[in-house]
């Protein structure tokens, strides 16, 4: 489980630091011009087709630490950890190599159109993806809730 993570790591740097991101829609622009209180004057909590506790979460951090986007940043948290979470529980199951290879694959196809243009709606059918993927494995395999149930609760 380390090579998969390893791997979804190096990606999510790579993107980090040699890409530009960009939002794919103009709608995730204006959640994130709404979230910082270009429109109204103040944070807004409630965003357009978003959890009133994301737009909470985000409206906090606005408030206390103005100077970073943090749309994109928990946007960028949530899709690592989702696609983090399939390389894993996906690994688990294959020989080192084929894990390797799997996570490789899945990186380049999948975590490159996320973490280059970044898109509410893909973000969230990612976790929502992992949070299956993850309590199906909690349900066939007994996994602790921590590692099973509980991760995909959080997604």
């Amino acid at each position: 489980m380390v090579i998969p993570f390893l791997i979804c790591l190096f990606f999510f740097f790579c993107h980090l630091f040699f890409y530009k991101i960009k939002f794919e829609t103009n709608d995730d622009l204006t959640m994130n011009l709404i979230s910082i209180g270009a429109y109204k004057g103040w944070k807004e909590t409630h965003l357009v087709y978003i959890n009133y506790i994301h737009g909470l979460l985000l409206a906090v951090l606005n408030k206390n630490f103005p100077n970073h986007n943090w749309y994109v940043y928990i946007h960028l948290i949530i899709a690592f950890i989702s696609i983090t979470s399939i390389c894993c529980t996906i690994g688990k199951r294959l020989s080192l190599s084929l894990s390797a290879f799997f996570s490789c694959l899945f990186n380049y196809i999948i975590a490159t159109s996320l973490y280059s243009y970044l898109q509410f709606t893909k973000i969230s059918a990612i976790a929502t993806v992992a949070a299956a993927l993850l309590f199906y494995d909690y349900i066939v395999n007994n996994t602790t809730i921590l590692r099973g149930g509980g991760y995909s609760f959080l997604l």
